[in-house]
């Protein structure tokens, strides 16, 4: 067990060739979208600590293009790099899941509607599996699984997500 410590220890964002292959799956993803001017990724993963290492080294790099990011792990410490108002601020709550996902996915949810006042929305969102049920996100044309869940039936309610049926 030390010795996979140790190994482990030396796995630091600038090495960890994974979190490098998603960065530029987004990035050529942003460049080049499926559907015209359609920028949506989602990125699942099992664990919230997972979610947050991604958020965190993720989210910064791609704010300064513009392109705006949320995190979802069930646990209620959900957030967004979305830029706010003050007023903004006082009515939304980046914090509740719902908010999140409208504004990750306007149209399949009638953000204007419910936000008039929101003219910005979410690219990115990481999150857990949470939202892998009861959600419409077909907003989204690109779903990463980036680890895979031990139960299959997940991964079909995650790819669920984004498809019409």
């Amino acid at each position: 067990l030390e010795t996979i410590l140790l190994e482990a220890i030396n796995v630091t964002p600038d090495r960890d060739a994974k979190l490098i292959e998603l960065r530029t799956l987004i990035q050529e993803k942003m460049s080049n979208p499926i559907n015209t001017d359609n920028k949506k990724v989602i990125v699942f993963t099992a664990f919230a600590d997972t979610a947050k290492y991604l958020y965190k080294n993720l989210s910064d790099e791609f704010v300064g293009k513009g392109i705006y990011s949320a995190i979802v792990t069930g646990n209620g410490d959900n957030h967004s790099t979305l830029p706010m108002t003050k007023e903004l601020k006082r009515t939304l709550k980046l914090t509740d899941i719902n908010t999140v996902l409208t504004l990750f996915s306007p149209r399949s949810k009638e953000c204007s509607k419910i936000y008039p006042e929101v003219h910005e929305h979410i690219d990115i969102l990481i999150a857990t599996d949470c939202i892998s049920e009861g959600q419409n996100l077909q907003d989204c044309d690109y779903l990463i699984n980036y680890d895979i869940h031990w139960n299959p039936v997940r991964i079909i309610q995650r790819f669920g997500r984004i498809l019409w049926y």
